[in-house]
């Protein structure tokens, strides 16, 4: 946190402390669950109020331009992670001519926990199936949260970046699979293993970012220094 101090304003690091002491100090009571709501409505708000102060006041240079590309990721593989824990029969009807309406139902919590129910419904203008939805948390080419859109966004800002052609490699891969993807079909057997299959592909993704950037910056760090004698 030292090393990135003095990059960020301090009106964020007031956030982060207020935030670091509050979970040191009050969360421990909170995390009972009559206070539960209370912690992670804490919590979100804290990490939105941060999001604001970054986009607001931080100067758009390649550090930045960083910071965008591994959020762009991460909300990726969130989107991933909560279609995969939301849409995977975790609810199962007692009687089977309920099972589309279950499903539905299903599809419908996995919009609201992404907060993109009312978006779904201005951009689709249907009643919501598995289809759509998938289609839709996949697709979509306007919606932040969609995976499409995560990804092409990181593409944006790899542009910005010092070039990485196994970085670059493994992103245009991701996007080629979530354009190719076929959600009615993905929907009819069960959208979990496809999931697995971009978490897969993301975590490869980190890999090649962790080996293409941070392992220069280290090794670099590392070399020995030469005297000036031998220079």
């Amino acid at each position: 946190m030292r090393s990135i101090r003095d990059a960020l304003p301090p009106q964020i690091w007031e956030v982060v402390t207020d935030l670091h002491m509050f979970l040191g100090g009050d969360a421990e009571r909170l995390v009972t669950r009559r206070h539960r709501v209370d912690l992670i409505t804490r919590i979100v708000d804290g990490c939105l109020k941060i999001s604001g102060l970054v986009t607001a006041t931080v100067s758009r240079d390649i550090g930045f331009q960083f910071m965008q590309f591994g959020t762009a990721i991460e909300q990726a593989d969130m989107t991933t992670r909560i279609i995969d824990a939301g849409a995977s029969g975790l609810v199962a009807p007692r009687k089977e001519e309920d099972r589309e309406t279950f499903r539905n139902l299903q599809w419908m919590a996995v919009l609201s926990s992404l907060a993109a129910d009312q978006t779904y419904r201005r951009h689709v203008r249907q009643r919501v199936t598995g289809e759509q939805a998938l289609r839709f948390l996949l697709q979509n080419y306007e919606f932040p949260r969609s995976v499409y859109f995560c990804l092409t966004r990181a593409q944006r800002m790899l542009a910005a970046m010092p070039p990485r052609p196994e970085v670059e490699k493994r992103l245009g891969k991701l996007v080629e699979t979530i354009e190719t993807a076929d959600p009615a079909a993905l929907v009819a057997k069960n959208p979990a293993s496809f999931m697995d299959e971009i978490q897969v592909q993301l975590g490869a993704l980190h890999a090649a970012v962790a080996s293409g950037y941070f392992s220069v910056v280290e090794q670099a760090a590392n070399a020995p220094r030469q005297s000036p004698a031998a220079a």
